[in-house]
């Protein structure tokens, strides 16, 4: 039964981690982040290669992963630990 609990639980945070990483991929966080990285090691450069940052697509828009299955799964198996945990110490 330990086993279990110690596997699930590296299972659910696992899942529960990447749901919120995809989640605030998704949201746009790094968007920001990345197109000041853009503009700042542009620099004053005209022509293609400022325009091609410019036409650069935003992060959120490449990562179309839905997070959602991920985190009702996870907080399924994350209950199942807790109750598993719970039956253990009784």
């Amino acid at each position: 039964m330990l086993s279990y609990i110690n596997f699930s639980f590296y299972i659910a945070s696992a899942l529960l981690f990447s749901s919120l990483i995809v989640f605030t991929v998704n949201s746009g966080f790094f968007d920001a982040i990345s197109y000041s990285f853009r503009t700042v090691f542009a620099g004053k450069e005209e022509g293609e290669k400022k325009k091609s940052f410019d036409e650069m697509t935003p992060l959120s828009e490449l990562v179309t992963i839905n997070a959602n299955p991920l985190l009702m799964i996870g907080l399924l198996d994350f209950i199942l630990m807790l109750a598993a945990l719970f039956l253990y110490y009784i």
